[in-house]
């Protein structure tokens, strides 16, 4: 379960599909969507505190990831902010930051609790959302941007 799904092997994401088909439709409907694209890239990008800045200044609307593996609320989210790469691939550049390992981005934005997305439009940081929120909540957030 620390393999984060887009990086998932083939066998590990039909077991996760097997016992998620009754319970979670969603996670299903995710899980077989990331099936069909394990020999496609990943839409998220792995940032660190010395590539995130480029990152945001390359894209007109960004949304930064940030969590810890031991965050179980992040671990939670994971799936959502993939599903919104996927489906938002073009219109907006998904990153995930790993802030156990990047303190600077941490301090920069005063990050305080995990899960935290930080949309930037332009460069200029535009939205941040605390917390595991609903994938409609982070998507009208991220279409207001568009």
């Amino acid at each position: 379960n620390d393999i984060p799904y887009g990086k998932m092997p083939a066998f590990l994401i039909l077991i996760q599909l097997a016992e998620s088909s009754f319970c979670y439709p969603d996670k299903t409907l995710y899980l077989c969507r990331r099936l069909i694209k394990t020999n496609e890239t990943d839409m998220t990008h792995e940032l660190n505190d010395g590539n995130y800045a480029a990152f945001v200044q390359k894209n007109t609307v960004a949304m930064i990831d940030c969590w810890a593996p031991w965050c179980g609320p992040c671990r939670m989210l994971s799936p959502v902010v993939d599903q919104i790469a996927d489906e938002m691939d073009g219109k907006v550049a998904v990153g995930k930051v790993n802030v156990d390992d990047n303190q600077q981005i941490c301090e920069q934005f005063g990050i305080m609790s995990i899960p935290t997305l930080l949309i930037f439009k332009n460069g200029e940081l535009a939205e941040r959302l605390t917390g595991a929120h609903p994938k409609a909540t982070i998507q009208d957030k991220l279409n207001g941007l568009l």
